[in-house]
């Protein structure tokens, strides 16, 4: 694939985004910010009225030539809202969202990183930047870290100053890396302006795999982000109109959402709020004896770990048609102990243990077996003769 020389690649995405932050001095409509950056200087957002809610289908968005945050609805991005627009010398290439709810914004230009608090409506400079051009900014839901594209290499971004340090270059791979984007999995995607192909990354080298062509002919620049809800990814890009498109991850294929309005010609830096990635809790464990006496209580703790922290629910069949329907909530990793008294009559019975979380999200089933057994003496010679005819009984 012809590689475009790195200067020759820089100048041209700098000066298309020149071209819009130009174009942004002509019309500016909104709320003003009059301060200028400067590093750990929050920027008071003069807009009161902003309400801050983590909707399923909103997005987040830097808009041109508008210069300033705004917001829209996944099926609806005909109608965006402009939040608040500023004279700064900024313009946010990417964004993105972390586990705990914060929202995150580089610049273009510097490559500094920017937080914004959208409830208490301030934003501020955290740092970093330097010589390295970022155009997408990305957030790991699996390992917590924070990643940077610039146009030839990928970037670890400390989260705390800003500061990067470089991974690895893409190789043979992206011409003009624009976005990047992570899906609840923990695997990055990005999309490159010079060859319109989406792009996988290997986030401990850098390297780009090709995954297929986008299907559509792109002029500018724009942004990407995954919807966790759907694992659905996002691009917004300029064709012949600015647009919201869906992205096959499988294939690279685009296909149109719908079209933005007139006053609006570039969407960068896109982010979907999220809350945490949801993972099911692990199997949970049953800790009891392996015999017990038909008609006494006979009793078991049973005990899973969720990797959210979230409170649990159980569900135990005790093997003899009878149940403990769903009951919690109980604390993540801590045991809990629940009695059954089974039948006069001598018998094996499998114990099958569930949990789910908050959410509904249901581990796989735990199994234990236990043997209801009448004269303890006589019959536990005859349980150890069994067991060793059947010795997975043991660890069960």
């Amino acid at each position: 694939m012809y590689k475009i020389p790195i200067l020759l690649k820089k100048t041209f995405v700098i000066g298309i985004f020149i071209l819009f932050l130009c174009m942004s001095c002509v019309s500016s409509i909104g709320i003003i910010i009059e301060e200028e950056i400067s590093s750990n200087k929050p920027l008071k957002l003069i807009n009161r009225n902003f309400e801050f809610i983590f909707h399923d289908k909103i997005v987040f968005a830097w808009r041109e030539p508008q210069t300033g945050l705004c917001n829209f609805f996944l099926d609806d991005p005909e109608n965006v809202t402009q939040l608040w627009t500023t004279t700064a010398p900024i313009f946010f290439s990417g964004g993105t969202w972390t586990n705990d709810g914060r929202l995150f914004e580089v610049d273009l230009f510097s490559g500094g990183l920017y937080e914004i608090d959208p409830e208490t409506q301030n934003m501020w400079s955290i740092g970093g930047g330097g010589n390295h051009t970022i155009g997408g900014l990305a957030f790991n839901p699996i390992n917590s870290k924070l990643y940077g594209a610039g146009i030839d290499s990928l970037f670890e971004i400390d989260i705390e100053t800003g500061e990067h340090t470089c991974i690895g270059d893409y190789g043979e791979g992206p011409e003009v890396l624009v976005s990047i984007a992570f899906d609840y999995n923990g695997v990055l995607y990005g999309w490159d302006l010079g060859s319109d192909r989406l792009w996988n990354f290997n986030i401990e080298t850098g390297e780009a795999s090709e995954i297929g062509s986008l299907g559509i002919n792109t002029s500018f620049a724009g942004g990407s982000n995954f919807d966790f809800r759907t694992d659905t990814l996002y691009i917004s890009a300029f064709t012949t109109k600015p647009g919201l498109y869906e992205c096959d991850v499988d294939t690279g294929q685009c296909k149109l959402v719908g079209d933005f309005d007139e006053l609006t010609q570039l969407i960068s830096a896109l982010t979907i709020p999220y809350d945490c990635p949801n993972h099911p809790p692990y199997r949970p464990t049953i800790d009891g004896p392996k015999i017990g006496i038909p008609g006494k209580e006979y009793c078991i703790e049973v005990c899973s770990v969720d990797p959210n922290g979230d409170h649990l629910f159980y569900y135990i069949d005790w093997g003899d048609g009878s149940y403990e329907d769903w009951f919690g909530p109980c604390i993540s990793g801590i045991n809990v102990k629940k009695c059954h008294i089974y039948p006069a009559i001598s018998g094996l019975y499998e114990i099958r243990v569930k949990v789910k979380d908050l959410y509904d999200r249901e581990s796989d089933w735990g199994k234990m077996y236990v043997f209801m057994l009448k004269n303890r003496m006589t019959d536990n010679l005859f349980l150890h003769r069994f067991l060793t005819f059947f010795p997975i009984l043991k660890n069960c």
